[in-house]
C-alpha cells in the first residue's frame, strides 16, 4: 500500500515541508475519521502534528490548487495509452447563514428548485476507454443579485457526476463550515484533490486484491491503522509484526463492505 507523504513529494516545488507535512496529515486524518468533514473532526483524527491550530493555519494559506492537482495527476493518475477529454459540470453545496464567502441562492439539480449554499464550476479530464474522471481546476461561481434566482445552468453530467458524489460523500465537500473566501476556496478544492488521491490508492487494492474495492473498505482499512496504532502505543511491549498484521486484518474487515488481506499498511 503506498505511503501518503511518498506520493506527495511531487508537490515538494510547490508547497514548502511545512505545507506537505500538514497536508500529509490532514490526508491521513480524511481518510481514516468518520462523520463530518471538519477543521474540528479532522483535528480529532490528526493525532501528532495535526492540531486545531495546525489545521486551521493550512486552511487559511493560499494554495495554488490547480498546480498541485495538475502535478498530482500527472504524476500519479495519467496514463499514457489512454486519450482524455476536457468535462466542465457546476456543483451546488446547500449553506445556511449568511457570512460564508460567495452564499447566495442558486438552482440544484438534485432539489430540482433554487437552494441557499455555494455554487462551484469544476473542469476535470475523463479518460474515453476506463470512464474514469480527475478534477483539476475548480472556482467558486459568484452569482450577481440579478441573477440570484436564474434557471439551471447547462449540465454535462455523466462520468463527472461521480467526482462530486464522491465529493460531498467522502470528502466534506458537504461539511465543511469555513467561511472566508482562502477557506472555503481551500476546503473545496481538498475534497476534490481527495478524490484524485483515493482513485490513486483504490487502483492498487483493486489490482492486487479485489476488483470491487471501494472507497469504504477504502476508509475502513485507514481506520483500522489509527485504532490499531493507538491501543499499541498503550501496551507495555509491542507485539509482533504478523501479531499485527492479523489484528490488522480483523479490525479492517469490521467496516469493509469487500474482505481483503491487510499488508503493509502505513499511512506514516
Amino acid at each position: 500500500m503506498p505511503e501518503i507523504l511518498t506520493l506527495l513529494t511531487c508537490l515538494t516545488f510547490e508547497l514548502n515541508n511545512t505545507s506537505l507535512k500538514h497536508l500529509g496529515c490532514i490526508i491521513q486524518a480524511m481518510l481514516a475519521m468518520s462523520g463530518r468533514v471538519t477543521m474540528l473532526g479532522i483535528s480529532r483524527w490528526g493525532g501528532k502534528g495535526g492540531s486545531y491550530r495546525t489545521i486551521q493555519r493550512f486552511f487559511y494559506s493560499p494554495k495554488n490548487w490547480p498546480t498541485l492537482m495538475w502535478i498530482f495527476f500527472r504524476t500519479h493518475c495519467f496514463c499514457p495509452q489512454e486519450k482524455y477529454a476536457i468535462a466542465g459540470d457546476e456543483v451546488v453545496t446547500t449553506k445556511s447563514g449568511h457570512k460564508t464567502y460567495g452564499v447566495d441562492w442558486f438552482f440544484s439539480s438534485l432539489a430540482q428548485r433554487p437552494v441557499k449554499g455555494l455554487a462551484f464550476f469544476a473542469l476535470s479530464l475523463v479518460g474515453l476507454e476506463q470512464r474514469q474522471s480527475y478534477p483539476l481546476r475548480i472556482e467558486q461561481v459568484i452569482r450577481p443579485v440579478s441573477e440570484a434566482k436564474a434557471a439551471p445552468p447547462p449540465s454535462s453530467s455523466g462520468t463527472i457526476e461521480f467526482d462530486f458524489r464522491d465529493a460531498k460523500q467522502f470528502w466534506g465537500l458537504e461539511d465543511f463550515m469555513n467561511i472566508s473566501q482562502t477557506a472555503v476556496t481551500n476546503a473545496v478544492n481538498l475534497a476534490f484533490f481527495m478524490v484524485n488521491l483515493s482513485r490513486r490508492l483504490l487502483r492498487d487494492f483493486r489490482r492486487e486484491q479485489h476488483p470491487q474495492f471501494s472507497i469504504l473498505d477504502l476508509k475502513a482499512c485507514y481506520r483500522a491503522f489509527k485504532y490499531v496504532d493507538k491501543v499499541i502505543k498503550l501496551l507495555p511491549q509491542k507485539p509482533e509484526p504478523i501479531l499485527i498484521s492479523r489484528i490488522l486484518n480483523q479490525v479492517a474487515n469490521l467496516g469493509a463492505i469487500h474482505s481483503v488481506p491487510v499488508t503493509g499498511i502505513s499511512p506514516e
